[in-house]
């Protein structure tokens, strides 16, 4: 590389707290720590709170040098990709988190469907008609979808250039905080919590999880807690309906918790006082919340869906075959078998070494360098 291009970090919008948002910002941290010009362009961001953060014209006036690397974090549709793809005289690099399949969305949020048949159609424009120079997915399942759509292998201009590189996973803002006592509280009311960390909407399984905690009743007892956090938006306030409708049916209405809208204390007290994670979402590109409940010491139960095998490696059980009395049996199993408990919070330490700051920094930074400018 002669001398070093300036990187625009680009998306529609960056939320701090969000999975694509802290990928971003703290690919920004490794970038810029790695002696690159970085600046930041997203058409919805906090103006205080972020370093190098740049106008829709200043954006346009970087992309107009010849040594520039654009680099989008796509996850959603962008009415200005075009846009920004027309004005880079330079490299255009894109980073693919993957977008839910609108059938998911179907029976509760006709504006969820639309935006996501949108983005899936802006990916189709991507992979069929302008390749990017280079791709990143967070996973090699996301490489998979843009192969799918594309209708080749070819992901890239050149078809060199492509790498899996996870998304940054932070669990700082989650340690070295004072419990939520409300929450302590609330976990105390069972010896067996069991959480899932995860927006509240229907590819997130929750249905399953449901099933599993009636099934764990029937073949070991009414011990346990189920608790949902994740944020609920507007359109999916009747699948929330429809999930308390199923926990009443299914008589275990009062050990189902909901908590919505939790900041890194609330959702730092869950991973420390719950006893498993399980996951059971069917379609996931990567599934940060099954690292962070790794690196907070939590063993860790899944469903062998997308994404979700892969990112938890050695570090959990993974079950291939959803059958509910098998689900309850592995949570029975963490829970009255110390020595596995031990061995799986020991495996999901080395798993998530995987995903160490250090290490995805040095990934980002070494495929940046090997682009010729």
């Amino acid at each position: 590389m002669s001398g070093k291009p300036i990187i625009l970090l680009a998306a529609p919008t960056l939320a701090i707290h969000d999975a694509i948002g802290r990928d971003l910002l703290i690919g920004q941290r490794a970038l810029t720590n790695a002696g690159f010009d970085v600046k930041v362009y997203a058409e919805h961001a906090p103006k205080t709170a972020v370093d190098g953060l740049v106008s829709k014209s200043e954006a346009l006036k970087i992309l107009a040098r010849k040594d520039s690397i654009l680099l989008y974090h796509m996850g959603v549709y962008w009415h200005l990709l075009p846009e920004l793809f027309r004005a880079c005289r330079g490299k255009v690099v894109i980073k693919y988190h993957n977008m839910t399949p609108p059938r998911f969305f179907q029976n509760y949020d006709l504006q969820s469907v639309a935006a996501t048949k949108l983005g899936l159609d802006q990916v189709s424009w991507l992979m069929k008609s302008h390749l990017p120079d280079a791709m990143i997915g967070d996973s090699e399942f996301n490489l998979s979808d843009l192969r799918t759509i594309a209708g080749s292998n070819k992901l890239t201009k050149s078809g060199h250039h492509v790498s899996v590189i996870a998304p940054f996973v932070s669990v700082d803002d989650l340690k070295d905080k004072a419990d939520d006592q409300a929450l302590v509280g609330i976990t105390k009311k069972s010896k067996l919590n069991v959480l899932f960390v995860g927006r509240v909407v229907p590819n997130k399984g929750h249905s399953h999880l449901l099933a599993t905690i009636k099934s764990y009743e029937q073949l070991y007892g009414p011990d346990i807690q189920l608790i949902i956090c994740g944020g609920l938006s507007p359109g999916f306030k009747k699948y929330k309906e429809d999930l308390l409708k199923l926990s009443e049916l299914g008589q275990i209405s009062a050990k189902v918790i909901f908590v919505h809208d939790a900041d890194g204390r609330k959702l730092g007290t869950l991973y420390r006082h719950c006893q498993a994670f399980i996951c059971m979402s069917e379609h996931e590109g990567f599934c940060v919340p099954v690292i962070e409940a790794q690196m907070m010491g939590l063993p860790v139960i899944a469903w062998d869906q997308a994404a979700v095998a892969s990112t938890a490696g050695q570090g959990g059980i993974i079950l291939k075959n959803l059958n509910y009395d098998v689900f309850a049996t592995a949570i029975h199993r963490i829970q009255s078998d110390a020595k596995l408990r031990q061995d799986l919070i020991s495996l999901g330490h080395q798993n998530a070494q995987r995903f160490s700051e250090q290490k995805l920094a040095n990934e980002l930074v070494h495929f940046i360098q090997s682009l010729q400018i």
